[in-house]
């Protein structure tokens, strides 16, 4: 008779991937009509007010994508649609990396379940190099409070 197994999983409490590009000055709007899709958010380097009132400098101009996915969606299902967002559109990224002084990456941030002592995450080589090869960093956010 099989033992069953006694391991409680838990959920994140949050998580989401986004393609940033990002540099000190360039034109989101460009970017949008260069590569045919509407970003999630835009921002442009300079100062910002935050919700407290207090002002900080932003050092970068942003332009966010960000998979059109539910919320409980997995890491690589929300690395999979933005793959689909930048599908055929792949010569219109290079450009904009090579000519506009943009630089690119693909942000994936994780806030664990309040309980858990490790946190691991493997994106097949695959997966990755569909990134890379454009130009496109990988960057793992592991947020532990």
């Amino acid at each position: 008779m099989k033992k069953k197994c006694a391991i409680k999983r838990r959920k994140d409490q949050w998580r989401d991937v986004i393609l940033r590009l990002y540099g000190r000055r360039f034109d989101t709007a460009s970017i949008t009509e260069a590569l045919g899709v509407q970003p999630a958010l835009t921002s442009t380097r300079g100062y910002i007010k935050a919700k407290s009132g207090k002002r900080y400098f932003h050092p970068y101009t942003q332009w966010i994508l960000s998979p059109r996915v539910h919320r409980g969606a997995s890491i690589e299902t929300r690395v999979h649609e933005i793959l689909k967002l930048i599908a055929g559109k792949e010569d219109a990224l290079r450009r904009v990396l090579k000519n506009k002084g943009v630089r690119a990456e693909l942000s994936i941030a994780v806030l664990p379940g309040e309980d858990v002592t490790r946190w691991s995450l493997l994106l097949p080589s695959e997966l990755t190099r569909k990134f890379t090869d454009l130009g496109i960093d990988v960057r793992v956010w592991v947020h532990l409070f």
